[in-house]
């Protein structure tokens, strides 16, 4: 996720006064979502339009990301009030913002000069804070996700041969040996190409989320690679391996495989990891 600096108290404005155009002098291509940093030192002087007052400088957040907001465009003329208009034939660039949310609880980052890249301590605490915003809620917002994955994956790969080998001598369920897919990235976006229809199993309830999804998998393969690919803590991921070859020892199902896996990493942690890591690379759920 990228982040620009804006002087007090005009991060105030955007946040609470509902400043909706943030004025300058340099366009930008990205559009999406944005953190709002508040500079070190503020901007004396400043002065709101209407009647709104301008809060006491020494009560507002310095260094620190106080929100975030869509960038929706970027205009060189406007009828928001908090549009800047030179008379000097200065060009204004105004990033139209929508969608601002408010951080409860500021978080102290350094800022930086044009776009930068927000640290991602900084992101998962943004996540803790506004987590009906940064989420994956439905199957399609799992596949867009999905697919900004990488598909490399050695430790699902190891695991993979680990488990059909211990499955297969313990006489369970193992998969088999000829599929359409050519890693676990492909199989995940197969699966839910038509999850929101009746697909190849006939489905009569359509409108399923995606927790429902994750806690209805079961190749425990699908399950280790997102984890992996979604960065989950490594001392989790071998946790969970080694409650799956422990159930796959007892030539136990590939469903309930899966469910010893999902014990150790259900949803919710898998889930924030991976809205993590795709926030990281530009959040446009």
């Amino acid at each position: 996720m990228k982040a620009v600096s804006i002087q007090q108290p005009w991060v105030h404005a955007i946040l609470t006064e509902g400043k909706d155009i943030e004025n300058r002098k340099w366009t930008t291509k990205h559009r999406g979502w944005l953190a709002l940093h508040a500079s070190a030192t503020p901007r004396p002087g400043a002065d709101f339009p209407g009647r709104i007052s301008v809060p006491d400088l020494k009560g507002l957040h310095y260094s620190a990301i106080c929100g975030v907001a869509r960038l929706t465009n970027v205009v060189t003329r406007s009828q928001s009030r908090w549009f800047d208009r030179y008379n000097d034939g200065t060009v204004n660039y105004g990033w139209a913002l929508g969608r601002v949310a408010r951080l409860k609880k500021p978080i102290r980052c350094k800022g930086a000069l044009k776009l930068w890249d927000v640290p991602l301590r900084a992101l998962r605490e943004i996540r803790r804070q506004l987590p009906r915003i940064f989420c994956i809620k439905s199957p399609r917002q799992l596949r867009r996700a999905i697919a900004e994955l990488s598909p490399a994956s050695p430790f699902t790969n190891r695991f993979s041969k680990r488990w059909q080998k211990v499955s297969r001598k313990a006489g369970g369920q193992a998969e088999q040996k000829k599929v359409w897919y050519h890693n676990q990235q492909e199989h995940w976006l197969g699966w839910l190409k038509e999850y929101d229809g009746p697909g190849f199993y006939g489905r009569k309830t359509l409108k399923r989320s995606a927790e429902f999804v994750y806690n209805h998998i079961v190749n425990p393969q699908m399950l280790i690679y997102l984890a992996e690919a979604s960065r989950v803590n490594r001392a989790l991921l071998l946790q969970a391996e080694k409650a799956a070859l422990a159930e796959a020892k007892n030539g136990a199902s590939m469903s309930a495989v899966s469910g010893a896996i999902r014990r150790v990493m259900p949803w919710h942690i898998v889930e924030e990891d991976l809205v993590v890591k795709i926030m990281a690379k530009g959040w446009h759920q």
